[in-house]
Parts: C-alpha cells; structure tokens; sequence
C-alpha cells in the first residue's frame, strides 16, 4: 500500500483520526517536540479537520522507516469503524 493509498483510506467513510492516539506515540517513535505529535490534551479543541491533517503528516513522517510505516499501516488497517 502506497503512501497515496493509505492516505485514501484513513479520509474514506468520513475517517478522522483513530480514537487511541497516545497509543501510536510508540508506532511513530517521534522525538518530543517534533510537529506532528499527537492533537491529545492541549489539541483536544482542534478541529476534526486539523486532526485528520495531523494523522496525514503522521504518515508521511512514517515513510521515512519502512518498519515504522508498515507497523502503522497494519494498525490503521485492522483498526474497527469505531475505532
């Protein structure tokens, strides 16, 4: 699945962002402080908007390991429609 793809998918059927947030923290291995961590807590007032744009930086910043990028895309993948 292609970056392209998966990018697709998470805006499909009106996707926003998946619910557990914190628990991608260890998925992306981002460093503290890095623009695309999570909208949690002092982002809980964004917009629905600003958080699939969020989720969208999160993964291209995945790209750039294929190991972190695959792990991501399977979780995304599996995640329920409630989820």
């Amino acid at each position: 699945m292609t970056l392209e793809e998966l990018k697709k998918y998470v805006c499909d059927k009106g996707r926003l962002y998946p619910k557990n947030w914190s628990d991608y923290l260890e998925i992306w291995e981002i460093p503290a402080g890095y623009p695309c961590t999570p909208l949690v807590l002092g982002g809980s007032d964004a917009t629905n908007e600003e958080k699939r744009k969020r989720l969208i930086l999160k993964i291209k910043f995945a790209l750039k390991n294929e190991r972190i990028f695959n792990k991501l895309k399977n979780n995304i993948l599996n995640l329920k429609e409630t989820d």
